[in-house]
């Protein structure tokens, strides 16, 4: 039995991780296709969804941060902030559908318009004034989540 559930728990948890964890940053995914409304924290009622995760890397800490806000009446998700820092200084910033890159020594570069409906960040290609940037976008691209929810557990009292 145990054996039994064991394959059956193994093949919908994979079936969940193709589904949900395919977020590779240069896929071009749109953000309603990785982020949907149903992912949405039940008990806490605000419209955005906000992801923050800090990496310990080259020479210092990163600090990456999104924020996606759901708009229920026309059914779209749409990226409010992504940004990227540096032991605290700025790397990458896309707030409100406006790119602001930063060289590595944090000055301000190339600030362009872009789609809110994919991530900016995905789109960054290697320079020689990037490297931190690049480095990041590189760890990020091999990270793998998984999620596990549990299907079918009960929990039984008496």
């Amino acid at each position: 039995m145990a054996a039994l559930w064991t394959r059956s728990f193994d093949k919908k948890l994979r079936h969940f991780a193709d589904q949900r964890i395919s977020l590779d940053l240069d896929d071009g995914a749109k953000v309603n296709e990785i982020f949907p409304p149903q992912d949405l924290t039940a008990w806490v009622k605000s419209p955005e969804q906000s992801l923050e995760l800090d990496v310990h890397g080259e020479d210092g800490l990163f600090s990456c941060k999104l924020i996606i806000s759901h708009n229920s009446e026309i059914k779209k998700q749409r990226i409010d902030l992504e940004h990227l820092l540096f032991d605290g200084k700025p790397l990458f910033e896309f707030k409100q559908g406006e790119v602001q890159l930063y060289h590595d020594d944090h000055k301000p570069g190339p600030k362009y318009s872009f789609d809110r409906s994919v991530s900016a960040l995905a789109t960054i290609v290697s320079m020689p004034d990037n490297k931190k940037l690049t480095w990041f976008k590189e760890w990020a691209e091999k990270l793998f989540i998984v999620s596990w929810v549990a299907w079918g557990r009960t929990t039984l009292i008496g």
